[in-house]
């Protein structure tokens, strides 16, 4: 098979600068990051998790950043994350999105919370059209039970039908997956005009839930869980990239360091992408 794209994502690697993270990644093999630019600020809940937001890249390591980038030949295949509710003044993401441009990202990550159907669609325009002016090219939301306003892939597929922007697609989370009560059945039906990205994490337990924020970042090494990741990524078109997407709070708490952590999910998610037979 064609391996798909590999990407770690930054909250594996919480308490190290983006230059020592895209090094860390770099050592094991990677040459794929998404980075912070912004910490979500005070826009959304973040209490009971267990786990600090990783340094964001600003205009004080800006340069080491790039520095790491070119020496490792790593690049930046997204920015974090921009939150999508009612009250958020959409230009204070500006910044943010110019400096994920700058550092080589084409695409930023927004989780929404607005449910009212016409704003919804109104304000997320608006989002892609400022992440367009800034030089990001494409947007992902993953359909989360946690995110009121993409709480399911029937959801997050209107969203993209009902947008009908090309630029804006799904992520395909397995957690968010599996406790949203979805199927590797109803992944497999999706139409791949769907998919703008999948992550892979692990987990205990296979239980839907609408209430899972304290265990949100204590995820398990791929393969270490009980998530059904051959059947989810198997249904996922081969083309669409995998981003590991693992905060532990619960191991970094035991010692584990982010050197050790990143090197681990790694190793876990190569050993599940060996046993996969996609299907198209």
């Amino acid at each position: 098979m064609t391996r798909p794209p590999l990407i770690v994502h930054q909250l594996n690697a919480t308490g190290v600068s983006p230059a020592e993270f895209i090094r860390i990644v770099a050592s094991n093999g990677v040459d794929q990051v998404t980075l912070f630019t912004y910490d979500g600020g005070d826009l959304v809940p973040r209490t009971n998790t267990g786990l600090s937001y990783p340094t964001p890249v600003t205009a004080a390591n800006r340069q080491e950043t790039l520095d790491a980038l070119a020496e490792t030949g790593v690049t930046v295949d997204a920015v974090e994350f921009f939150p999508l509710t009612d009250a958020v003044d959409l230009e204070s993401y500006r910044a943010a999105l110019a400096m994920g441009a700058a550092i080589g990202a084409t695409r930023a990550s927004s989780h929404i919370f607005i449910t009212d159907d016409g704003r919804v669609i109104d304000k997320l325009g608006k989002l892609l059209d400022l992440a367009k002016s800034e030089g990001i090219g494409r947007i992902s939301s993953e359909f989360c039970p946690l995110t009121a306003g993409n709480n399911s892939v029937h959801r997050g597929k209107w969203l993209v039908d009902q947008l009908g922007r090309p630029e804006f697609g799904l992520n395909f989370d397995s957690l968010h997956i599996v406790r949203s009560g979805c199927t590797p059945a109803e992944i497999a039906a999706c139409d791949p005009k769907y998919f703008s990205i999948s992550q892979i994490n692990d987990a205990i337990g296979t239980h839907v839930s609408s209430d899972y924020v304290p265990f949100s970042h204590k995820r398990e090494v791929p393969g270490q869980g009980d998530l059904p990741l051959v059947d989810i990524f198997n249904a996922i078109p081969e083309s669409v990239a995998i981003e590991i997407e693992t905060p532990a709070a619960h191991r970094r708490a035991a010692g584990v360091t982010a050197a050790e952590h990143v090197r681990d999910v790694i190793e876990g998610t190569r050993k599940i992408m060996a046993r996969l037979t996609p299907t198209r």
